[in-house]
């Protein structure tokens, strides 16, 4: 847990808020989230070995954060971006939740990929720029 407070301290540095799951609905601007997700058991996920421990995804939500950030949260839903299948795993949960209202994805996604291990090919389709965009956070 020792790791949790630290990477929760930087991102407050970065200007992200935690959110209570409450909130979600009140976030109707775009903006930058990372989720941290609890992995109870080693997930093998596609090709992706996806190891027990915590994990931070960094994702955007130009055309909303509630829209976005609810739909990850449903249980039912069409299984379409890389953390949808992961979110689908029963060894899975979301933890916690940060938000900012900056366009800052990519920024992020570099920052972490020099600070953890990045899933490589995990959540980066649109921006080849990083290794992936969930990173092994513990």
């Amino acid at each position: 847990m020792k790791n949790l407070a630290l990477f929760s301290r930087l991102l407050n540095f970065l200007s992200f808020s935690k959110i209570n799951f409450s909130e979600i609905g009140n976030l109707n601007f775009p903006g930058t989230y990372i989720l941290i997700l609890k992995v109870s058991d080693n997930i093998l996920l596609r090709h992706w070995k996806i190891k027990k421990g915590f994990f931070a995804y960094v994702g955007s939500a130009k055309n909303g954060l509630s829209k976005r950030l609810s739909r990850h949260l449903k249980k039912e839903k069409r299984l379409f971006w890389h953390i949808d299948y992961l979110l689908d795993e029963k060894k899975v949960d979301i933890y916690e939740i940060y938000i900012s209202k900056k366009q800052i994805e990519k920024v992020v996604a570099k920052l972490f990929e020099r600070l953890y291990d990045p899933v490589v090919g995990f959540g980066n389709g649109d921006n080849k720029s990083v290794k992936g965009h969930l990173f092994k956070i513990d």
